[in-house]
């Protein structure tokens, strides 16, 4: 079970306000440092953390510092992408890495993401035990006494230098948009090495411009910029660089679910794809299924968050796995999501191929679907909602071309997420508009 701090990615909230403010992050230190060191049996321990690029972040950064004791050595390695930190940790063999980040969110939010020794993100258990500690852990936070290393250049640099030898250049002008993020030291020197000709945006971070009007939640820019400068591929991140959304040549948005389909069909004609098996959250796309299915590929689906991603793909022993947000996972480089490298292969896809991603995301057929959010002031259980599951009965038996209703409270943002899929557009609207107005009229009613 879930715990009260910690969501489907790590804990997340507004810059100042319980958790995500500096002496609940300086016991979150304490207590991560005294579960690992009894969880590993460890005198001394080594840790990892990075940043996005909030104003907030360096002093959250330093309150995790303040609160570890001196049998830790943390490795500061400033603006940092997420799968860089978790690139890091693993590298250098630390025993945990922190990525202070809030990935999508709007600036005047903030969290953190930690890592296990191999560059996971902790299971369930292991998070529900630094909970624990955290409650009861008495600490009083003096000056820090860790021993800091300023690790900012060289983690740059390693994670940099883990691209050196990708085998391929890429000839077509590439627009990369790093969302004024964490990806804008890293991303761009990688790609100038693959290609030929880049265009780079979003790159001019100032701490509150961070996924506004740019990356991968905001790519009307990166469309326009695509058309503007006749490039063969738009490529963007969000603000901590472990998603990517991808834009083909004539400046159209391509689907997450496009992605892990275009990927999963050229590793399994490279023998590459462990199993022959992708996985996928219950938010993807059922026409993923039956796109791939033809081939003699098999797709499993979980929970959502690449969290559940990554152990599901540990579980049934698969090497790709993703989220139709973007999130995509190869366990071939990382073992957690990762911006970059799933860009890097994607152009290596249309390099060999010749075709380009407009062609290519045409191969993966899905089924019309929609998102709608709706903004709650509580997660009321939706067991709870009266009359719910009856509404949803009738609609699958009464509309022929019903396919299915997913919902689901959001783990980072208080919001219930609404999707529906069916066989026509004209069925997905009608009955995305019949479940929204009945949760809203539900949810309005119930709420204090």
């Amino acid at each position: 079970m879930a715990g009260i701090l910690f969501g489907t990615d790590g804990i997340r909230g507004q810059f100042g306000q319980y958790p995500v403010v500096p002496g609940f992050f300086s016991r979150l230190a304490r207590a991560t440092e005294e579960f690992f060191a009894q969880y590993l049996g460890k005198d001394r321990l080594k840790v990892a953390i990075g940043r996005d690029t909030r104003e907030s972040g360096e002093i959250l950064v330093q309150a995790l510092i303040a609160g570890f004791s001196d049998r830790v050595t943390a490795l500061q390695c400033g603006v940092l992408p997420t799968p860089a930190v978790a690139y890091i940790t693993r590298k250098l063999g630390c025993d945990c890495g922190f990525s202070v980040t809030a990935s999508h969110n709007p600036y005047h939010d903030n969290g953190v993401k930690i890592f296990n020794g191999e560059g996971e993100k902790l299971p369930i258990d292991l998070e529900l035990g630094i909970e624990n500690l955290v409650q009861i852990l008495a600490m009083d936070v003096g000056a820090a006494a860790a021993e800091v290393i300023n690790h900012v250049s060289a983690a740059e640099e390693e994670f940099c230098a883990s691209f050196d030898n990708v085998g391929f250049t890429f000839g077509g002008r590439v627009v990369l948009d790093v969302a004024n993020g964490a990806g804008t030291a890293t991303s761009p020197p990688i790609l100038r090495k693959i290609c030929r000709d880049l265009v780079v945006i979003g790159d001019k971070p100032d701490g509150k411009n961070i996924n506004v009007e740019c990356g991968s939640e905001s790519i009307a820019t990166l469309c326009q910029s695509v058309k503007d400068h006749r490039a063969a591929v738009g490529i963007a991140h969000d603000g901590d660089a472990d998603r990517l959304v991808m834009v083909d040549e004539t400046g159209v948005p391509v689907n997450g679910d496009q992605v892990l389909g275009v990927i999963a069909k050229y590793l399994f004609n490279e023998n590459r794809l462990s199993n022959n098996l992708l996985v996928v959250t219950e938010q993807s796309n059922s026409g993923l299924d039956s796109s791939l299915s033809k081939l003699g590929i098999g797709v499993v689906r979980c929970g959502v968050g690449d969290r559940n991603v990554y152990y599901s793909m540990l579980k049934h022993g698969a090497s790709l796995g993703g989220e139709e947000s973007g999130h995509l996972i190869l366990r071939e480089f990382s073992n957690t999501g990762d911006a970059i490298s799933a860009a890097v292969l994607m152009l290596k896809i249309m390099a060999e191929t010749g075709a380009p991603l407009s062609l290519l995301k045409d191969d993966i057929s899905l089924l019309p679907k929609k998102l709608h959010n709706i903004k709650v002031s509580q997660k009321i259980p939706l067991s709870e909602i009266d009359g719910f599951d009856k509404l949803l009965n009738f609609l699958k038996t009464s509309e022929p071309n019903y396919g299915r209703v997913f919902v689901r409270y959001s783990g980072t943002e208080n919001k219930l997420r609404v999707l529906v899929e069916a066989r026509t557009e004209a069925t997905v609207d009608k009955i995305l508009t019949c479940v929204c107005e009945f949760l809203e009229r539900r949810l309005t009613y119930t709420s204090p």
